[in-house]
């Protein structure tokens, strides 16, 4: 019976440490290096890719356009945006050798926005109502440094005293208040990575 001499193996990938996949937005990230290694060839090359949520190659904080770098070394980049990081290395046994093969590792940093959504009210809620007048919500503007106001979502709930949740839509700023004691009122604001703002005030009617 042949033996099979070919060597069908590639080499060994390892980040140096352990490495996270999550980091938020202006922070300075490290790459780790990596370790390689091959059973029979002696010398294996690495290469190191890192693509930004544009879709270019991320540059880091020293001037290197991470594309195809020496992976054994250690990088740091400056995550200016918002999205994910594709991190990609390859890993080959030296070209010298008879039959060379290569290795792959990745993974995927994802960078997010940890801000909540604000919520601003050109005036003041009335605390004091009677039966019979109309409770109006002042004007607002929402904003985030993310998800532009359009694509914020806001829910308006009104909790009368019979405990009867009423929920306005878009177009409604007011309810008409049927009945004595106090009406909770809440916002709820979400930007588009989920980030959540909750406004609560209640008005007290006789």
């Amino acid at each position: 019976n042949a033996s099979n001499t070919r060597d069908n193996t590639g080499p060994s990938l390892e980040w140096a440490k352990e490495v996270s996949t999550t980091a938020v937005k202006d922070s300075v990230y490290t790459l780790q290096k990596i370790i390689a290694c091959d059973v029979l060839s002696p010398n294996v090359k690495t290469s190191l890719t890192v693509v930004a949520p544009n879709g270019a190659p991320a540059v880091s904080v020293d001037g290197v356009t991470l594309e195809n770098v020496d992976a054994t070394k250690g990088y740091q980049i400056q995550l200016s945006e918002y999205g994910e990081y594709l991190i990609s290395v390859v890993g080959q046994e030296s070209s010298t050798w008879k039959f060379s093969t290569k290795s792959y590792a990745d993974y995927t940093l994802s960078v997010i926005d940890g801000e909540k959504p604000t919520l601003t009210f050109d005036g003041e809620f009335q605390t004091q109502l009677s039966v019979g007048e109309l409770l109006i919500i002042p004007n607002y503007t929402v904003s985030d440094n993310f998800t532009k106001a359009e694509d914020i979502h806001v829910i308006k709930m009104i909790i009368n005293p019979k405990g009867m949740p009423v929920y306005l839509d878009a177009t409604s700023n007011a309810l008409k208040c049927e009945y004595a004691g106090v009406y909770k009122i809440y916002f709820y604001v979400y930007d588009q990575m989920g980030n959540l703002t909750i406004f609560q005030t209640s008005v007290t009617v006789k």
